[in-house]
């Protein structure tokens, strides 16, 4: 009764909650998935307790190196892990997750079983990205506005992020030097 109980506050999360087994040939079994992580991998509990789900499977081609030597080193260092990976989602979408992950148990074979959860970071990641591309143009502007200008923090006003060509000219160093 208590295992329903947990099982269904689990399912009530939005982030994706799994156990998965870190197998001989180095694959991640899905033992266990709630039903966001399900979402996440476009599939249904159902499916996860019928065949096998392979985590290694969802995860990006560019990422799966970093996902290995985490597992690695996790299982190396006994350490969490916390890490930003996409995941396959439906057909060839990816989105970008938060995995944090820890060894829960050893199976009887010495293989480790993790337990994980992933929160889409699909957003903030899009968020991150346009505002790389705005900080960019600005300093572009900024490096090119015809007079001399620059820009420094409120707390730091001594220290110099941005400056126009024309302000470094008229000090008589390069902007590399500031």
């Amino acid at each position: 009764e208590n295992a329903k109980t947990m099982n269904h506050l689990i399912d009530l999360i939005t982030g994706g909650i799994c156990l998965f087994k870190v197998e001989k040939d180095m694959h991640f079994r899905v033992l266990y998935a709630n039903e966001a992580c399900c979402r996440f991998f476009g599939t249904v509990k159902q499916e996860i307790k019928k065949r096998e789900y392979r985590i290694d499977d969802f995860v990006h081609p560019k990422d799966k190196s970093a996902a290995f030597q985490a597992i690695g080193s996790a299982m190396a260092t006994k350490k969490p892990i916390d890490m930003e990976i996409r995941i396959l989602t439906h057909g060839q979408d990816y989105i970008w997750c938060k995995m944090n992950s820890d060894i829960q148990r050893y199976d009887k074979d010495g293989c480790p079983i993790f337990h994980a959860m992933f929160t889409d970071i699909t957003e903030i990641k899009s968020a991150q990205k346009d505002a790389d591309i705005q900080r960019e143009k600005l300093l572009k502007i900024l490096k090119n506005v015809p007079a001399p200008v620059f820009c420094a923090s409120y707390e730091n006003p001594f220290e110099l992020t941005a400056v126009s060509t024309e302000f470094a000219e008229s000090l008589g160093v390069s902007r590399e030097e500031i």
